[in-house]
């Protein structure tokens, strides 16, 4: 599906927990993309263990598979940043929120369902495994929280290159106020700018 919508694969990585592609793609790429590419992974996910399902050859390992399948299927779609469930909840909050608030919302929301994670091991079975995993989860929504200004700029600058344009509107007040799905009118005073005057301002290009 990547691959049908043009999108570059960059590298696939695996986890303990399965495993996450990184695409070198545009970040102005239109949210509803963004949503079909994320839901075929765990689509694939289901329509490969009915496949396995159906062979006798599994038929002793059945319970071993499902446990399996259904734990890395709840797994991924936690609200956490990288996961499945950290990106979804981005591109929903992409939809009413700008750039940097619908990130900070996913970020934060993260942060919280580790802790709850933790406090819920706490009172279970604190294994040294399970420890392992939220710390590895907590380095990685660090480093993706630590990279918001990058993204951001990165955002803004393949505007200012590719001159994107949205059907929707939004009057903004700030260059920290772009909507991912949408084209700006910037109000600095009793002055009206361009998405494309503000961006050239920004990156001292003419315009």
């Amino acid at each position: 599906m990547a691959f049908l919508f043009g999108f570059t694969i960059d590298k696939i990585y695996l986890y303990p927990y399965g495993g996450i592609s990184k695409f070198n793609l545009e970040m102005n790429v239109d949210l509803k993309k963004e949503l079909v590419v994320l839901f075929m992974g765990p689509i694939f996910q289901i329509l490969g263990y009915c496949f396995i399902m159906h062979f006798s050859f599994f038929s002793s390992y059945h319970e071993m598979i499902q446990t399996i399948h259904y734990s890395i299927l709840f797994f991924n779609f936690l609200p956490i940043y990288p996961l499945d469930g950290g990106k979804l909840i981005n591109i929903l909050f992409g939809y009413k929120l700008n750039f940097r608030r619908s990130f900070r919302c996913a970020i934060f929301l993260s942060y919280i369902t580790v802790f709850l994670l933790f406090l819920y091991y706490i009172k279970t079975s604190l294994s040294l495994n399970v420890v392992f995993m939220l710390s590895f989860l907590i380095y990685k929504i660090t480093i993706e929280n630590r990279n918001e200004n990058t993204y951001y700029n990165k955002f803004l600058l393949e505007r200012h290159l590719n001159s994107c344009h949205f059907k929707r509107y939004k009057k903004i007040h700030s260059i920290d106020d772009f909507y991912r799905n949408c084209s700006h009118i910037i109000q600095v005073g009793d002055r009206f700018l361009t998405e494309k005057e503000c961006l050239a301002k920004k990156f001292n290009t003419k315009y």
